[in-house]
C-alpha cells in the first residue's frame, strides 16, 4: 500500500507505517532534558498531526509522569522542601483526574 502526501500538508511522517513510528516514538527515553521528558516529546508530537496524535495518544497515557528536573535534598529524587513536593503531587492528581474524570477513554491506555 503506497500512501501519497496532499500537496499542502506539511507533515511527512504520516506516510512511514505505523508499526515504524511506534518504534521511533519507543526510543524517547530517558529525558531528552530534565523538564522535556519523553511526555512532553510526544504531547509535542501529537500536535504535529492527526495520525500522530491518534498514535501518540496511548503512549502519552501509559503513565503517569510528572518533569524529573526539579533538584531534590541529598538525591535527585528527594524533595529540598515541601514545595517540589506538593508541586508533583498536584502534577500527578491533575493528570490521574484528567485520565479519569474529564476524559473517561484516556484511562484505557494507563497501565
Amino acid at each position: 500500500m503506497q500512501i501519497i502526501p496532499k500537496e499542502n500538508d506539511h507533515c511527512h511522517l504520516h506516510v512511514l507505517p505505523t508499526e515504524l513510528l511506534l518504534e521511533i516514538m519507543s526510543h524517547l527515553d530517558p529525558p531528552i532534558t530534565p523538564c522535556f521528558g519523553r511526555r512532553e516529546a510526544l504531547i509535542a508530537l501529537s500536535e504535529t498531526c492527526q495520525r500522530l496524535r491518534h498514535i501518540s495518544r496511548p503512549l502519552i497515557w501509559e503513565r503517569i509522569e510528572v518533569c524529573s528536573g526539579l533538584r531534590f535534598r541529598n538525591h535527585p529524587t528527594m524533595s529540598k522542601c515541601g514545595y517540589e513536593t506538593k508541586k508533583i503531587s498536584t502534577e500527578i492528581l491533575r493528570q490521574l483526574r484528567v485520565a479519569t474524570v474529564m476524559d473517561p477513554t484516556l484511562s484505557q491506555y494507563v497501565r
